[in-house]
């Protein structure tokens, strides 16, 4: 016979607005499901009455939300009646999975994202024919690196932001991935004209042996995959690891946020840091909220360029934006006189009758091509373009 369901824990507040006496007490006669389910809903109705959450990968909301009630509750080291430790990382994953499917709630909900998995929706392509420029690409020798893919999103926007380069290890550096980008950066116009001779490595990891040694792979893979080669000055490089560290954790919060690494490397690396208060624990990258991570690329960068080139972009990027916005009614009204000429005459009819191959569009697949370039299709745009400069005059 099945044992009866223990009901879910029921929290009053988040954990941080409780004591541990009334986390331990909502948690009593509960199953591992059920005192996580409760804190994943305490979090629901916290954010629905208007709490405010930073954006967090799964492993920050382990870390923010359950981690450190159930070290308080004094049941996170329980374990199994075999013995062995409750699973507590596979139990919030299953919990939220059941929530999330039931409709009862969403990742989007809980600020929850993963950057870890490449995705993109159906969108329009486009090309652009008037450029206003917001963002230029001044410091491609500026290299932000990050560890985790997780927080990948949060790290190319802010690379985007300043206009320097940014890659991710994904776990381990690639030596194609960096000689790929190296490549492209060393061959930018930008480059060419106003490289200072230093490449600056911005790197972000965990602080553990793993870690440390991921971040300084990369740095490696730049020093031998630079394209020396290609460039005419002598280059340095300025390599930075800018956290997580220990100081960059609330000291009452260190006991619930750090873990003891794998034994592989451990003692060398805690021989050379120190640990966390003189014990060989790590912490994982992800107990950093977003918005900490940001700051610390963005007080980094700034460290190592001048603003004045981005002050610019906003400068022209804001009369030129002004300026098209002017323009477009107008060019739109011009524009659909353009198209009606053409439409209207003999080279619409060509247009019409140019056969396209049943495999035109397995073919630009096989190639690699995200979209077909119509000039590349169509051979008359002489004609074309012959109709609508009669049509301006």
């Amino acid at each position: 016979m099945a044992r009866p369901k223990t009901p879910n824990a029921v929290l009053r507040d988040v954990p941080d607005r409780l004591s541990n006496a009334e986390i331990a007490d909502a948690f009593y006669g509960c199953s591992d499901a059920g005192i996580m389910r409760g804190l994943i809903e305490a979090e629901i109705q916290f954010i629905r009455a208007g709490g405010v959450r930073d954006v967090r990968t799964l492993r920050g909301f382990w870390y923010f939300v359950v981690k450190s009630a159930l070290s308080r509750a004094g049941v996170l080291n329980k374990q199994t009646s075999e013995g062995n430790p409750v699973d507590w990382d596979g139990t919030l994953s299953a919990e939220l999975e059941d929530l999330v499917s039931a409709r009862e709630t969403t990742y989007e909900e809980l600020q929850i994202i993963d950057g870890s998995r490449q995705r993109s929706a159906a969108t329009p392509m486009t090309r652009s024919v008037a450029k206003t420029q917001w963002v230029g690409p001044h410091y491609p020798w500026v290299i932000l690196f990050t560890e985790k893919d997780t927080i990948w999103p949060g790290v190319r926007n802010v690379a985007q932001l300043y206009g320097v380069s940014v890659v991710s290890g994904g776990g381990q550096p690639s030596a194609a991935c960096t000689e790929d980008l190296l490549k492209q950066i060393v061959r930018s116009q930008v480059f060419k004209q106003h490289f200072p001779g230093t490449v600056h490595l911005i790197g972000i990891s965990d602080y553990d042996p793993f870690g440390y040694k991921i971040f300084n792979a990369q740095k490696e893979q730049i020093t031998r995959f630079f394209p020396v080669d290609e460039v005419e000055t002598k280059v340095t490089l300025e390599s930075i690891r800018v956290g997580v560290y220990p100081k960059q954790i609330p000291p009452d919060e260190l006991d619930v946020k750090t873990y003891t690494p794998k034994a592989n490397g451990l003692a060398a690396w805690f021989r050379g840091t120190g640990g966390v208060n003189g014990k060989p624990l790590g912490i994982e990258l992800d107990v950093l909220p977003i918005t900490q991570i940001r700051a610390m690329l963005a007080q980094a960068i700034e460290e190592r360029i001048s603003l004045e080139p981005r002050r610019e972009d906003l400068r022209l990027g804001f009369v030129e934006e002004l300026a098209w916005e002017t323009l477009l009614p107008e060019i739109e009204i011009r524009k659909a006189r353009l198209v009606e000429a053409v439409k209207a005459s003999d080279a619409w009819t060509k247009i019409r009758q140019t056969e396209l191959p049943e495999s035109l569009f397995k073919d630009a697949a096989l190639d690699g091509r995200s979209a077909i370039d119509p000039r590349r299709v169509f051979d008359c745009a002489d004609e074309v373009r012959a109709i609508m400069n009669k049509v301006k005059t």
